[in-house]
């Protein structure tokens, strides 16, 4: 008797989804040391690996050094704002980010979500819904494969995609 070759695909499927979840390493940059610390406690309590820092600044040079499967972004940082600091993050990475604001406006969400962020949570946060957005960019194996490779190496010399030109 040969196995059902769909349930031997979903099995695979299923343990893939584990282990991305167990894996899953997310940077967390916020200037608020009480929001990294509740942040760290309950990301850290679902079993994903968490690092953190406080200005935007130093949150692409974190991303270089940790490379993070998934970034939480705070929007209101006190030296750069969200979207300065996801358009640093996209010079050269695919990492997936998920935005956090106190701000609710259509026009920063949209402008950030045209930037590449894949995701906005306004503060106060739901956790489960903060760690539902995780592992949805956990479960995506093409976003954490590409989220590895730099921009300029995905894409090639621009950065850019294929038939999308930077300039």
């Amino acid at each position: 008797m040969t196995p059902d070759l769909s349930l031997v695909q979903l099995d695979l499927r299923l343990v893939e989804l584990a282990i991305c979840n167990l894996l899953l390493v997310v940077l967390v940059i916020d200037h608020e040391p009480q929001v990294r610390r509740f942040l760290r406690a309950a990301l850290e309590a679902s079993t994903y690996p968490v690092h953190d820092t406080f200005t935007g600044k130093a949150g692409p040079e974190q991303a270089a050094l940790q490379r993070p499967d998934v970034v939480i972004l705070d929007f209101n940082s006190t030296d750069m704002d969200g979207l300065q600091v996801l358009s640093r993050l996209r010079e050269w990475s695919r990492v997936p980010v998920i935005v956090l604001s106190v701000r609710g406006a259509d026009a920063g969400k949209i402008a950030l979500l045209d930037a590449g962020a894949e995701g906005f949570l306004t503060k106060p946060l739901s956790i489960g819904e903060l760690l539902a957005r995780l592992r949805v960019a956990a479960t995506c194996p093409a976003i954490r494969r590409v989220s590895r490779v730099p921009l300029r190496q995905a894409h090639g010399r621009s950065g850019a995609p294929p038939g999308r030109d930077r300039g």
